[in-house]
């Protein structure tokens, strides 16, 4: 390790470079994960179909309620729960998974419906793989991005910098989640924003670096943000959000 403040970076203005070989090496790891995205048995699992379940009658039915959607033996799932406002009200079942994820993607599929016109039902295959590389495949490759440019931050070597990439990019345990709906996958591209938005606060303090208002105000938005929001998809993260309100502080 060396010094925080390397020629790669330029705290003052915010630019962080990547060497080609990162740029390869990323693109590499993003386009395997696309390869699986697009070959990747849609429903794959009761929890998968719990959140597809939501997604689908959200936009084609405007309700949480997954009953209709749920009859269909390749969409049923036993990630549900049944639920009713009053004793005279007829039951009706909803996913047991956290409805963030699922209003996120709905809102994509909405986009994707309107615009291609293709259905999550009648097109499942097309459909979930579409929503599942920008969901899951685009934020992979900006995770990744997002950690060469924290390592860079804390003075990493070029050595170093692609071990961990190649580490993170062919060989963590989130690599199997990238094919299917999960909470996982956002979570850690989340955290991975963290992190590097309290890299970057830390390598300011550290160095004394002069920043305007604007940027500093923007590292700081960044950072509560992203750590709100793995706080929202993964519970036990709930202590990053604890370490970075101190952190801010």
């Amino acid at each position: 390790m060396t010094d925080p403040v390397t020629p790669e970076t330029d705290l003052t203005t915010g630019q962080r470079s990547l060497s080609a070989a990162e740029h390869i090496l990323i693109l590499a790891a993003t386009g395997l994960i696309f390869a699986a995205i697009l070959q990747a048995a849609p429903l794959q699992s009761a929890n998968d179909r719990s959140r597809w379940a939501t997604v689908w009658s959200l936009v084609e039915r405007g309700t949480f309620q997954i009953d209709e959607i749920d009859e269909y033996a390749r969409w049923s799932t036993i990630d549900k729960v049944r639920y009713r406002d009053r004793e005279t009200d007829p039951w009706h079942f909803y996913s047991s998974k956290p409805p963030l994820l699922s209003v996120i993607v709905a809102g994509v599929y909405a986009a994707e419906r309107w615009t291609l016109g293709y259905g999550l039902f009648n097109h499942t295959e097309f459909v979930t793989r579409l929503l599942l590389l920008i969901v899951n495949g685009l934020p992979f490759w900006f995770a990744l991005r997002s950690l060469c440019r924290c390592m860079i931050l804390m003075g990493a070597s070029l050595p170093v910098r692609m071990f961990v990439a190649a580490a993170a990019g062919f060989g963590s345990l989130l690599n199997p989640y990238l094919t299917t709906l999960n909470n996982h996958t956002p979570a850690v591209v989340c955290a991975m924003f963290t992190i590097a938005a309290a890299a970057e606060i830390l390598a300011r303090h550290q160095n004394k670096t002069a920043t305007t208002h604007a940027v500093q105000g923007r590292v700081f938005m960044a950072l509560g943000f992203f750590a709100a929001l793995t706080c929202c998809f993964e519970l036990p993260a709930a202590l990053l959000g604890v370490l970075t309100f101190f952190l801010a502080v």
